[in-house]
């Protein structure tokens, strides 16, 4: 894809009284489980954690690479020293209970989460008001 115009886009966008967000709904916003629920199919996806983890691993680890070179541009493109929000999400919940467990999460998704962050920081998007993350997670 061509990044090209993100700085050009994001000025206009901050100039016209409009805030920056990276990522929008499904496939480009950021996210872990619900791309390999889409790649697999929920039901499947939900047994490759539990019966075939190597492939659950595996499915994860291209898609998280995508979503950090993605992030990678568009931070690297955005104005230096202008606030962004970067909105990630993805559905962890079914409506009345967790749809993975703790230890599964921490298994699959916990350590891919954490390289979204460091990835954010290493550009300047600290925890402040000025650059946002905003991770959405909800049931189906």
């Amino acid at each position: 894809m061509d990044y090209s115009n993100v700085e050009s886009a994001c000025r206009a966008l901050r100039e016209a009284g409009y805030a920056v967000v990276a990522g929008a709904d499904r496939l480009d916003r950021t996210a872990q489980l619900k791309p390999a629920m889409y790649l697999r199919g929920t039901e499947n996806f939900m047994s490759d954690l539990a019966l075939q983890p190597e492939l659950a691993e595996c499915i994860l680890e291209h898609i998280a690479g995508y979503y950090l070179e993605y992030n990678r541009r568009f931070f690297r493109g955005r104005p230096a020293g202008r606030s962004m929000c970067s909105s990630w999400g993805t559905t962890w919940a079914l409506r009345t209970a967790p749809g993975i467990s703790v230890p599964m999460y921490r298994r699959f998704f916990k350590a891919r989460l954490a390289a979204y962050c460091a990835l954010a920081h290493r550009f300047g998007m600290k925890d402040d008001v000025s650059h946002l993350r905003q991770m959405h997670a909800a049931g189906p």
